[in-house]
């Protein structure tokens, strides 16, 4: 059985919404924040997979996809361009949530990493239809 982008941030929103304690709430940022991150990877496939770097997938590799995809002449670019500026402040929710732990996890951050996971996934949602030919840019 395998699981997907999505199957992460169904798990994440049924984390937040019985969130009865922090660590609920830390656990649903980090799901949230790795549906994203697997489904940029799944749109923004590398370049060059001969490269042993480049298969190891990093979170910068797999998000500097998004970035070199903004900034060539594809369909969709805009989409990509607009992950890559959102990624930063994303991270910066996952860290908080895995590793500072004696920093407090407000709700607001959870939904926050929710409405970042949804819009990443509906930005990669739109660069597949544009590249399908359901629109320009």
């Amino acid at each position: 059985m395998s699981a997907s982008p999505l199957d992460l941030l169904i798990l994440a929103k049924n984390l937040q919404a019985s969130a009865n304690n922090e660590a609920a709430l830390r656990c649903a940022v980090s799901r949230a924040y790795y549906a994203a991150l697997h489904r940029v990877a799944e749109v923004f496939e590398p370049r060059d997979t001969s490269d042993q770097r480049v298969r190891e997938s990093s979170h910068v590799e797999i998000v500097s996809r998004a970035e070199i995809y903004a900034k060539g002449p594809h369909l969709g670019r805009l989409c990509a361009g607009e992950i890559a500026k959102m990624w930063p402040k994303f991270k910066r929710l996952r860290v908080a949530a895995d590793y500072e732990l004696k920093q407090d996890m407000l709700t607001t951050d959870c939904t926050d990493a929710i409405s970042r996971c949804e819009r990443v996934m509906a930005l990669c949602d739109d660069v597949l239809n544009k590249r399908s030919g359901g629109g320009a840019q």
